[in-house]
């Protein structure tokens, strides 16, 4: 019984699959993959502070 149980909580840890880091995104028409290597870094723009400020 005890191998049983250590044989499936093996079998369950080597089953697993790892998770995933990188996330692609794609249009949602088209199906291409976007390319963000041009898009330019967030910041906290003026709007975004009277956003946060006032809701």
């Amino acid at each position: 019984m005890k191998f049983t149980m250590i044989t499936i909580a093996v079998l369950a840890a080597l089953c697993t699959v790892p998770a995933q880091a990188d996330i692609s995104l794609h249009h949602a028409i088209t199906g291409e993959a976007l390319d963000l290597s041009f898009a330019k870094k967030g910041g906290n723009t003026e709007v975004f502070k009277q956003f946060f400020t006032n809701g």
